[in-house]
């Protein structure tokens, strides 16, 4: 917490700082967004007196008013703890620590893990005359697992920093980008018959009724089904995958029509499986494909033909491994990995890039009867694993990245391998 006094590893690493000792080299930043919610534009300041006035930012609402307006999780964490004026940090991680203040309410406690995007609190002017929200980065440089004042750095949103000059003269109109769903929004199951071409998909992890019943595409094995948020509004679509002809077909909405978005993107061939995922961190999914020939991944930004935007090798060339993708550690990017039938075991990466698995552990039966699943199933902001069973029609998914029995099982929906299963955040 940035409030408390100095401690002496503090004042050390500042006197070594004042007198010329090597600066430390910061790590690059994680993918920080807007605190504040999608699309409002807010006015980012400083101001001479505000030591650091380089470092420390205040906001102001462009698009409404700013008392009352929700203040979100630049990235997922932990609350390290409240303090005053109406604040709070979160820990990300690694390191990384943020700061907010003057709000007149706060939604979440300390040791509470909060997703990007979740609300934590509410601007006001606690502590100050003119309601504002006030925001800093910090970067634990000493090591002390806490984020201190003079720990500020400069601020990054959605990639792009935002230095406030010398003397605070600087400012900014920045559109917020924060618009991954909010914890408490777990995705929950569907699946996909391709013997009648319907998606049928539920609003809870549980057996019953589907919330949603509808028709999209046509009927054919050759079909693999798809969801993702495509349009960045925090409520998925689905869609689907046409292996004859490597097109993919998504829609926005929940209820059978015409495509949003088709093209086609890479080649056609059995051993091509896709992949969905927000690549690049800007709140939106887009697509990609693995192949089984050659063990590689191509993944695309953009919801269009064209080259792809990220070319690497990762696992097996083998028609055995299925690609998957999700936010394995809630930096609000999405990482791949795979699971190979032969073992029934997981092989998942953080980074867009060959190299080894930060997570590879087993779960579930070996059987070419089981597929695997991924998702939030918790609302936490990280994307964990499951499998769904075709035999007896049964989801078993985990919260954790470790092998283990399930957090939750459950039957939903038919049996036969026809049925593919499916999660997203349906209801937003």
């Amino acid at each position: 917490m940035l409030r408390k006094p100095l401690t002496v590893a503090a004042v050390f690493a500042l006197f070594l700082a004042l007198f010329g000792a090597p600066a430390q080299a910061l790590p690059a930043k994680p993918l920080f967004q807007l605190p504040l919610p999608c699309g409002q534009t807010w006015v980012l300041f400083s101001y001479a007196s505000h030591n650091p006035a380089d470092r420390k930012i205040d906001m102001q609402s462009l698009s409404g008013t700013t008392t009352g307006t929700n203040v979100l999780a630049s990235l997922g964490g932990t609350v390290h703890e409240w303090f005053d004026p109406g604040g709070l940090e979160i820990d990300h991680g690694n390191g990384w620590f943020t700061v907010y203040l003057h709000m007149r309410t706060r939604s979440v406690s300390p040791g509470t893990r909060v997703a990007q995007g979740q609300k934590i609190g509410e601007v006001g002017n606690v502590g100050t005359t003119e309601p504002h929200l006030h925001y800093e980065l910090l970067y634990d440089s000493n090591g002390n697992g806490d984020g201190e004042n003079g720990e500020i750095v400069t601020a990054a949103f959605n990639g792009v920093e935002y230095p406030m000059g010398a003397s605070g003269q600087n400012s900014y109109n920045v559109t917020s980008r924060n618009c991954g769903g909010a914890a408490g929004s777990p995705q929950t199951v569907g699946y996909y018959n391709s013997g009648d071409a319907t998606f049928h998909l539920s609003n809870t992890n549980a057996s019953g009724n589907s919330t949603y019943a509808f028709g999209f595409g046509p009927a054919n094995v050759a079909i693999t089904p798809v969801a993702g948020d495509w349009d960045g509004n925090g409520r998925d679509g689905v869609g689907y995958y046409d292996s004859r002809d490597a097109t993919f077909h998504l829609s926005n909405d929940l209820a059978s029509g015409s495509s949003d978005y088709a093209f086609g993107f890479g080649p056609v061939n059995s051993a091509i499986r896709p992949v969905v995922g927000d690549w690049d961190g800007n709140g939106k999914d887009s697509v990609g494909y693995w192949d089984g020939r050659d063990g590689t991944f191509h993944l695309s930004n953009n919801l269009t033909s064209g080259s792809s935007n990220y070319a690497f090798s990762f696992g097996p060339p083998t028609v055995a491994v299925r690609p998957v993708a999700g936010d394995w550690n809630g930096d609000g990017k999405d990482g791949i990995g795979y699971y190979d039938t032969r073992d029934a075991t997981f092989h998942l990466a953080n980074a867009l890039t060959s190299g080894s698995s930060n997570y590879a552990f087993g779960f579930g039966p070996v059987s070419t009867a089981v597929e695997p699943v991924i998702g939030d199933f918790d609302g936490n902001g990280t994307t964990t694993i499951g499998y769904h069973d075709t035999r007896d029609a049964t989801f078993h998914l985990s919260n954790t990245l470790t092998s283990g029995n399930s957090d939750l099982a459950f039957g939903y929906g038919p049996t036969g391998t026809a049925i593919k299963g499916v999660f997203g955040d349906w209801n937003g």
